[in-house]
């Protein structure tokens, strides 16, 4: 996990909660499938072969943190978008994360 004083704090959140899956999955398949859900869910209901094909390999609790990660996300644009206008917490995220 990336340490807390690395994070910024409106990722804070999401950085916990995307570690929460520990090391049971490969993190860059964890974010692809991520992105997978979040596209499913707002394919409304036209991909919805994809999506279960996507969450067959995860538990209950773990389709939990991803329903978590996309809202966590949602609060994020519509704080910054708010406050600072356009963000891209996810682009944030990745620089984080490749470092």
């Amino acid at each position: 996990m990336l340490k807390n004083r690395e994070v910024p704090q409106e990722l804070k959140s999401f950085n916990s909660l995307f570690f929460g899956f520990g090391y049971k999955y490969d993190l860059n398949v964890i974010f692809d499938d991520l992105l997978t859900i979040i596209i499913c869910a707002l394919a409304r209901e036209t991909e919805e072969k994809l999506y279960f094909e996507t969450i067959k390999k995860y538990t209950r609790e773990e389709l939990d943190i991803f329903c978590r990660l996309f809202a966590e996300l949602l609060m994020i644009y519509d704080k910054k978008i708010l406050s600072d206008g356009w963000c891209d917490p996810v682009r944030r995220f990745l620089r984080m994360f490749s470092r």
